[in-house]
């Protein structure tokens, strides 16, 4: 009689335990219903009256760019870390990218592993300030990294109308809890091709220069806005330039340091973080960046010889190369290296132009032996829009006639590219 009153006990127990956990897990359900509800609400409240601000600001704060073409807002949404006094900012280093709205969903990882500061120059036209407005609000909202460490700057048309009609279906777009504002954004990217903005020209020079100018700290990583660096880059970089610099090692000024660049599978599940992972998974889902489209533009990094040299703790400079044409490797540099040639638009030379300024000025091109910047997917041949030969061979005439600038302004160079 004993046992059965403890079994049954143990029974009631159970099942009030049971019924507890129900009980809670309704109750958050609940409650995660509520908070999406009012977050909804809160949304559409702050994105209302902060649209309106940030049209004020554009009315009042913007200078036009050297050609006239463009209007530029510097620091359209600045960061915490920009606001810091702090001297560690100064000695740190800032990746410079740019992007279309389309594109600015890749902030989101790209912060998240970088963890530090970025300066991107986002480029909008009338039929899109609306979505660029809300995705920079919700972004710096949202995420907690982009708050804290990215410093945004619009730039868009000479020729800019603010176009209100659909503010409010964009409120409703954006009226989403915070896990799903990447997905919303990503949605946005498959109604829009990149660089087919009707007839207006993707000033992407430009848009580098400006995210430049609005970088406090010595060193800067210019890259694409859809590259994720290598884990720890940062900080590796800080402590390698500590150490060479405190011991004397480091003597030519003119020193850019190459980060060797790769593809990524469109389907890889796992990207890689260290170098060991990209020689695992080398030919198989990670390749060199442009192999397919460019080779020869990246061929000079000598990925053979990278892949030879075991992976170490922290960086060194694993070899140095001369600069041969076409090659335009992504590096970290001091921020006083020669700005972009704003001329260049659209597609082809742009990058190039300033690597083959950077030669005929002197620069040294420095391999770094552990870090590695990742492309999320293969560049391919049918992966361009439709004018892109047409862009390439206009900027093609253009890259002539800035060589032949380079001449006058390094007289004293032997450097010619």
């Amino acid at each position: 009689m004993r046992c059965s009153c403890v079994k049954l006990l143990i029974y009631s127990l159970v099942i009030l335990l049971v019924v507890l956990q129900f009980v809670h897990w309704i109750m958050l359900s609940l409650l995660d219903e509520k908070t999406t509800k009012r977050q909804a609400q809160t949304w559409s409240g702050k994105l209302h009256r902060s649209l309106l601000t940030l049209q004020e600001k554009r009315q009042s704060e913007t200078k036009i760019d050297w050609s006239g073409q463009y209007k530029i807002h510097q620091h359209y949404d600045v960061s915490h870390y920009r606001e810091s006094t702090s001297t560690i900012a100064n000695d740190d280093l800032t990746i410079v990218t740019q992007c279309s709205v389309n594109h600015l969903y890749h902030l989101i990882e790209l912060s998240e592993e970088w963890e530090g500061p970025i300066s991107v120059a986002v480029f909008t036209t009338e039929d899109q300030i609306q979505i660029a407005d809300s995705a920079i609000l919700i972004l710096h909202e949202c995420f907690q990294k982009i708050r804290t460490n990215v410093a945004f700057h619009l730039v868009y048309p000479f020729t800019f109308h603010e176009i209100n009609e659909n503010r409010q279906q964009i409120l409703e777009m954006f009226d989403v809890p915070c896990k799903n504002i990447m997905q919303v954004l990503k949605n946005h990217n498959l109604l829009t091709q990149n660089y087919d903005f009707s007839g207006i020209a993707y000033p992407n020079n430009l848009l580098r220069n400006v995210a430049r100018v609005g970088v406090q700290s010595t060193f800067i990583f210019v890259i694409d806005i859809d590259m994720i660096p290598s884990k720890h880059l940062r900080a590796d970089f800080l402590s390698f330039i500590q150490r060479t610099s405190s011991s004397g090692s480091i003597t030519n000024n003119n020193a850019v340091y190459v980060v060797p660049a790769f593809e990524l599978f469109d389907s890889f599940n796992n990207i890689p973080t260290t170098k060991q992972e990209i020689l695992d998974n080398f030919d198989d889902g990670v390749r060199p960046f442009y192999i397919e489209v460019c080779q020869k533009c990246q061929y000079p990094t000598d990925y053979k010889n990278w892949c030879k040299i075991k992976p170490t703790e922290g960086l060194n400079v694993a070899y140095s190369r001369n600069w041969v044409d076409p090659w335009e490797p992504f590096y970290i540099s001091s921020n006083d290296v020669p700005l972009y040639d704003e001329r260049f638009k659209q597609y082809g030379f742009n990058r190039i132009s300033q690597v083959c300024e950077l030669h005929v000025a002197g620069y040294t091109f420095s391999v770094l032996d552990n870090a590695f910047v990742l492309h999320k997917g293969y560049k391919t041949k049918t992966g361009f829009h439709s004018n892109k030969d047409k862009e390439n061979l206009k900027n093609k005439y253009l890259f002539r006639q800035f060589k032949e600038a380079l001449l006058i302004k390094y007289p004293e160079s032997s450097r010619r590219c």
